[in-house]
């Protein structure tokens, strides 16, 4: 009886403690039970990519607008030579989409796509009438500057005598000209190879 006694006495301390436990907040050791949450309360995750990522995730030698510039100039799309970046401020990538001569002209046309939807707007579209190559585009300070050859009379192919660098800025609904500066390109101009009689 005794034994019994002392059982009892062990077990309602014991439950004593528990319940002491779980008022003052419990400890470390005291087991908890997690809510229950039904599969219709869970949260669920998006399939769809983020704006930002989504950009990169696209193919974009099927979007309309570069296959166009892409028939209409006679080049090819890069995929390694687009560059992603935010132009417009509002924390989603654009893609910088240059089209490649497929020679020695280089890239002759670019264009700067944006998410829309499933798909891309397009923000600008430059190939210059002149035809000729040698555009470089970058991203500098949130900016696009758009490097183009300036060749004067004498002026070989490889080396012109001028470069012209436009930069286009967000405005809030397009992307516009800021500055256009010619500078002389101190690498090129009159660098045509003597003819050997």
């Amino acid at each position: 009886m005794m034994h019994r006694t002392a059982a009892l006495a062990s077990a309602a301390l014991l439950l004593g403690a528990m319940i002491a436990g779980c008022s003052s907040g419990g400890s470390s050791k005291t087991p908890t039970h997690a809510p229950t949450v039904s599969a219709t309360s869970a949260p669920t995750r998006s399939a769809t990519a983020t704006p930002s990522l989504g950009i990169r995730a696209m193919d974009l030698a099927s979007v309309a607008d570069v296959r166009a510039v892409i028939a209409s100039t006679g080049g090819s799309y890069l995929q390694d030579e687009v560059t992603y970046a935010d132009v417009t401020g509002d924390g989603i990538d654009e893609a910088i989409v240059p089209i490649d001569s497929g020679g020695t002209a280089g890239d002759i046309a670019f264009l700067v796509l944006t998410p829309s939807g499933s798909g891309t707007k397009t923000l600008l579209k430059l190939a210059p009438a002149s035809g000729s190559g040698g555009l470089a585009v970058a991203v500098e300070g949130g900016q696009i500057v758009m490097t183009q050859p300036v060749y004067g009379p004498e002026d070989p192919n490889c080396c012109p005598g001028a470069l012209r660098k436009t930069t286009y800025v967000w405005n809030g609904t397009a992307l516009a000209v800021e500055s256009v500066k010619t500078e002389t390109n101190p690498g090129g101009g009159g660098k045509a190879t003597p003819v050997t009689p």
